[in-house]
């Protein structure tokens, strides 16, 4: 309407300054577009509060949602999606979303009714040069839709992006422990910094669309108007139209040009969210392996092939190779482990292994301070594996010198058989003391060059 009361504004008031129509008709005017100014004030707030207003407790509720479905997982479904994955779905994606629906609703009615209208009024100054439109119009449309076909798969690979950091980065504080026993900081920093470079490159090449969209629609913009002020002109000067209404239709113009950028930012924001809202929808449509139905529900097949399947594993290897990393992957792996046992109580501890029948895998660590008796132990766990144990393997860690050494240095800890200070001296005497124990394990594992996950899911 403001245009057009700009037009009447400038035809008939200033044109009719001579018949002293024209200042009374001028204030009138102003002031008539004054309170259309102010309707649309207090519109535009309230449209903006109402929308943010709804999209945040929408976000909300969503979220909710899925982290309720999330903590019914089981290890299985966590694993389908990895724990980074979820994390990102919980916040980024469903930020995404949020944008998309408060956009929705400030823009889906606004710019529409912008076009709509803008076309109207432009055709009913002048049908003629309200022809131009005809041309711009379908040329942004297909420009808009190229550019939307080739945003849409690049969001989504950059959401893939976000999920690989955030899983590095849990695993980082996870295993951190693991990562400092095993000096492998420089290894990880370069793997975060190869995850952060992929990222921003996947987010520049998806970002670059929406970035080419504003100059295109500005260029777009001024050649319709440079157009409409040429032909325009030759109207006015033919006296088929007057000053006022050139002036408005140029405004008219603007506005339905800058409805098509509304609609096109929409539209791409639309298509990020569209790949957010299709990962939100993979978690809550996923079916819950382990329901409360039958998770108290005991298969006596199941039961006797654990109880069948009793194992007895005997950590030990070179001091600072990590078994104590070892010993906390094996506890994470469900083996109840015992550090040092005396081999004269192992007996007794299988009949109390046997009588809770609950525990179905053990992890036995020896180290050198043990070594005396390393034998006995050899002999009775031979004794046992032939009566009651399913299966018995010794697992001996082992890394090389220099890694050792670089260990040591790394925790500024002293080697238990060093003297005066020789690392390198007492990792020589203590190789020399567990050869017969390295040769007969089962299970050797050089751990000078594991990263924290294989270390973690060794068994």
């Amino acid at each position: 309407m403001l245009p057009k009361i700009m037009a009447s504004m400038i035809d008939s008031g200033i044109g009719a300054e001579v018949a002293g129509l024209g200042t009374g008709y001028i204030l009138s005017r102003a002031l008539l577009m004054i309170a259309c100014i102010g309707i649309m004030i207090i519109g535009g707030i309230g449209g903006h509060f109402f929308a943010i207003r709804a999209s945040v407790y929408f976000s909300a509720d969503l979220r909710q949602g899925v982290f309720e479905k999330v903590q019914n997982f089981s290890f299985k479904n966590i694993d389908n999606f990895s724990t980074g994955s979820l994390v990102t779905r919980l916040t980024n994606d469903i930020t995404q979303v949020q944008n998309m629906v408060r956009m929705l609703l400030i823009m889906a009615m606004r710019s529409p009714g912008m076009l709509i209208g803008g076309i109207i009024m432009a055709c009913s100054i002048n049908k003629e040069l309200a022809l131009i439109l005809a041309f711009v119009i379908p040329i942004l449309a297909i420009v808009i839709g190229l550019l939307l076909k080739t945003a849409f798969p690049r969001f989504g690979a950059m959401q893939k992006k976000l999920d690989n950091l955030n899983s590095g980065i849990q695993e980082n504080i996870t295993n951190v422990r693991v990562i400092k026993s095993f000096v492998r900081q420089d290894f990880e920093t370069e793997k975060f910094e190869n995850a952060n470079s992929d990222l921003m490159n996947t987010t520049m090449r998806a970002l670059k669309i929406v970035i080419t969209t504003m100059p295109i629609m500005t260029l777009a913009m001024n050649i319709t108007t440079l157009l409409v002020v040429w032909f325009g002109g030759n109207f006015v000067v033919g006296g088929s139209m007057g000053v006022g209404d050139l002036t408005a239709f140029t405004t008219y113009i603007t506005q339905i040009l800058m409805s098509l950028m509304m609609v096109s930012m929409l539209f791409l924001q639309l298509s990020r969210a569209l790949a957010s809202s299709t990962r939100i929808t993979e978690v809550l449509k996923t079916d819950v392996d382990l329901t409360d139905e039958n998770a108290g529900k005991k298969d006596k097949k199941v039961e006797a092939m654990f109880m069948s399947a009793l194992q007895l594993v005997i950590v030990t290897g070179m001091s600072g190779a990590g078994k104590t990393v070892a010993v906390q992957s094996f506890e994470d792996l469900g083996y109840f482990c015992v550090d040092n046992m005396p081999p004269k109580l192992l007996p007794k501890f299988y009949e109390l292994v046997k009588e809770s029948g609950k525990i179905t895998k053990i992890a036995l660590v020896v180290d050198l301070r043990s070594r005396a008796f390393y034998d006995e132990i050899v002999e009775m766990v031979r004794e046992l594996d032939e009566n009651e144990f399913n299966s018995s393997r010794i697992l001996f860690l082992d890394a090389s010198d220099e890694e050792l050494v670089a260990r040591y240095k790394e925790t500024r800890r002293s080697h238990p058989l060093a003297m005066e200070g020789r690392i390198l001296d007492g990792i020589h005497l203590e190789r020399e003391l567990l050869a017969p124990i390295k040769s007969n394990a089962q299970i050797i594992i050089d751990t000078s060059k594991l990263s924290p996950r294989p270390v973690s899911y060794t068994h």
